[in-house]
C-alpha cells in the first residue's frame, strides 16, 4: 500500500509506515500538523525523512493525512462529519479517535469523538444491526459496546483517555492488549468468557527461560487477572508449579513480585492440595526470606521499600487466613514497625504499614507496642484522608480482638474518643462514620466506659445524627453504640442520656 500527496515545489516530502507496513509521502507542512512528528521532523536534517508510526494502520493513518491537508478550510468539519456520519463504521471511528490521540492532532479528535457520540446515542436501525453483527470481529464489537455503555454514562472519552487508572478499552492503544471484561462477555451472549490474551502469557511463562520475556508474561498475566478475577480459571498444576520454580530460583526482584501477584490470585478451588500443600509454604518461604533482610533494606533505593511492604502484606494476609506460627506474623509486624517509625518513608509506606498491621491485629493475631498505638491515633487526629482510614482499621481491630489492658488505654487516653467524636462521626464519609461507630460500639459493649463519661466525651449528638443517615448499616453501628451506651443504666441515666443529645426523637 503506497499514497503519494502532492506538495509544495520547495518542501521537503515524509515518507510515514503504518503499523501494517502501509507507505505514506506527504508535504511538511502537513506533517507538522501532527504533535507526535513534529519534533522527529525538525530534528532531522535528511531531504525525505522516513517515520514509522506503531499502532495505526494504513487506512487509519490515510483518513488522518486527509484531515491535515484540508485543515486550513473552513468547510473542513462539517465535510468530514457529513462523511463519517454516511460512511464510518463504529470499529474505524474509534481507531480514528486513538490514532489522533496518539499522533497529536486534538481537533481531530474532538471532531471524531462528537461523531462517534452521536452515531452511538442516535440509535439508528444501521448502528444496531453494526453492534449486533455476529459476523463482525469480536474485539471490535466489544469495544463499541464498551464505548457504548461508557458515553451513556455521559463521560468524556478524552478524560477516559487520558486517565491511566481507567481499566478502559478506549485507554488501549493496540487492540491485542485490551482486556476482556465480563460485562462486554456477557452483553455479547459469548459462553467461553476466557481472555482470549491468556494462552500467549501462560505459554512464555512455561516455555521461555529469558528474564525479560518471563517479566513481561507475568506482568500481562497479573493485570488480566486483575481486571477479570474469572481468568484465574485458567491457571492449571503447570503454570503454578512453574510460578513456583520461579519463587525458588535465584530471580530478580520484581519477577519474584509478579510471580507472586499472580500466586495470589489463583484459583484455590481448582488446584487445592497444591496450593496447600506446595503453594503456600513456598510464598510463605520467599516472603520470609525477602522479610528477613528487610531491616537492611529499608535504608535502600525505592524499588526495594516498593518489595519489602508489598512482601510483608502479603505475609501478613497469609498469616491471618492460613493459621501460621507466631514468627511468621512477627517478621512481617517488624517491618511495618520499621517504617512508621521511621520519619523519612514516603506516605504509601506508611498506608502500607497500616494495612500490614490491620491483617495482623485481626483476632489479635499480635500484640502492637503502646508507642505504635499513640501513632496511629495521631494519623486519625491529624493526618490525611488515606493515612487516617488506614490508621482506623487497625484500631477498630484492636478495640474488637484486642486485651482489656489495650483498650483501657485507649479510653484513659480520651485523644482517640475526642477525635472520633469531632472528626470520624462528622465527617461525611460513610466508611469512617461506619468504623467510628463500630469502635464506640465495642468500647461500651466491654463496660469500660460509662454514659457519663459518653456525654463528657460528646458522643452521644453524633451519634444520634446518624441515626438518621441514608445508609441502613451506618444506622445501625450507631444504634448499637447507643444500646451498648445505655443497656445497663438506670431510667434517670437514660433520661439524662437522651436530654445531653437533643436525641429523643432520633431514637
Amino acid at each position: 500500500m503506497e499514497c503519494v500527496y502532492p506538495t509544495g515545489m520547495v518542501e521537503r516530502t515524509i515518507v510515514l509506515y503504518s503499523a501494517d507496513n502501509g507507505k505514506l509521502v506527504v508535504g511538511e507542512a502537513v506533517a507538522l500538523r501532527l504533535d507526535m512528528l513534529r519534533n522527529k521532523i525538525i530534528n532531522n536534517p535528511d531531504d525525505q525523512p522516513t517515520i514509522s508510526i506503531s499502532g495505526t494502520k494504513f487506512a487509519t493513518l490515510a483518513t488522518v493525512i486527509d484531515y491535515c491537508i484540508h485543515l486550513a478550510g473552513l468547510s473542513t468539519s462539517q465535510k468530514f462529519r457529513s462523511q463519517c456520519n454516511k460512511q464510518t463504521h463504529l470499529a474505524d471511528l474509534f481507531n480514528l479517535v486513538q490514532a489522533a490521540h496518539h499522533l497529536g492532532n486534538k481537533s481531530l479528535m474532538d471532531l471524531t469523538c462528537h461523531i462517534l457520540k452521536y452515531k452511538i446515542k442516535c440509535k439508528t436501525i444501521e448502528t444496531k444491526k453494526e453492534l449486533n453483527n455476529p459476523d463482525a470481529c469480536v474485539q471490535q464489537v466489544r469495544v463499541a459496546k464498551r464505548l457504548k455503555r461508557d458515553l451513556g454514562k455521559g463521560k468524556c472519552i478524552e478524560s477516559l483517555l487520558k486517565n491511566p487508572r481507567r481499566q478502559s478499552f478506549i485507554l488501549v492503544r493496540d487492540c491485542e492488549d485490551v482486556l476482556y471484561h465480563r460485562f462486554v462477555a456477557s452483553e455479547l451472549g459469548c459462553i467461553n468468557r476466557k481472555n482470549p490474551y491468556i494462552d500467549g502469557y501462560i505459554q512464555n511463562i512455561i516455555m521461555s527461560s529469558k528474564p525479560k520475556e518471563l517479566e513481561d508474561a507475568t506482568a500481562h498475566l497479573g493485570r488480566v487477572m486483575a481486571g477479570d478475577r474469572s481468568s484465574a480459571e485458567s491457571l492449571g498444576p503447570n503454570v503454578i508449579q512453574r510460578l513456583l520454580d520461579i519463587l525458588r530460583m535465584d530471580s530478580g526482584l520484581i519477577l519474584k513480585h509478579q510471580a507472586m501477584d499472580v500466586l495470589s490470585r489463583a484459583s484455590f478451588d481448582k488446584c487445592r492440595k497444591l496450593m496447600e500443600d506446595e503453594v503456600i509454604p513456598a510464598l510463605v518461604n520467599s516472603l520470609s526470606e525477602s522479610v528477613k533482610q528487610a531491616l537492611m533494606a529499608l535504608n535502600r533505593d525505592r524499588g526495594v521499600h516498593e518489595y519489602i511492604t508489598y512482601s510483608a502484606k502479603f505475609l501478613a494476609v497469609i498469616c491471618r487466613n492460613y493459621n501460621l506460627p507466631d514468627e511468621k506474623a512477627k517478621e512481617a509486624l517488624k517491618i511495618s514497625e520499621a517504617i512508621l517509625l521511621n520519619p523519612n518513608h514516603y506516605l504509601r509506606n506508611k498506608v502500607r504499614a497500616c494495612y500490614i498491621l490491620s491483617y495482623l491485629s485481626h483476632k489479635n493475631l499480635v500484640q502492637i507496642k503502646q508507642e505504635i498505638s499513640d501513632m496511629l491515633v495521631d494519623f486519625i487526629c491529624c493526618g490525611g484522608t488515606m493515612l487516617a482510614g488506614s490508621a482506623l482499621g487497625v484500631l477498630e481491630n484492636i478495640v474488637r480482638w484486642g486485651t482489656c489492658d489495650q483498650v483501657e488505654y485507649f479510653v484513659k487516653n480520651t485523644k482517640l474518643l475526642r477525635c472520633l467524636a469531632k472528626r470520624m462521626l462528622c465527617c461525611g464519609r460513610k466508611k469512617f462514620q461506619k468504623q467510628a461507630s463500630q469502635i464506640i460500639s465495642n468500647i461500651a459493649a466491654r463496660g469500660i466506659i460509662s454514659i457519663e463519661d459518653m456525654i463528657d466525651l460528646k458522643l452521644v449528638k453524633p451519634l444520634c445524627s446518624l441515626l438518621k443517615h441514608e445508609e441502613s448499616d451506618v444506622q445501625m453501628e450507631a444504634a448499637w453504640a447507643l444500646f451498648n451506651g445505655i443497656n445497663e443504666c438506670t431510667h434517670e441515666q437514660i433520661d439524662e442520656y437522651l436530654e445531653s443529645g437533643n436525641c429523643s426523637e432520633s431514637i
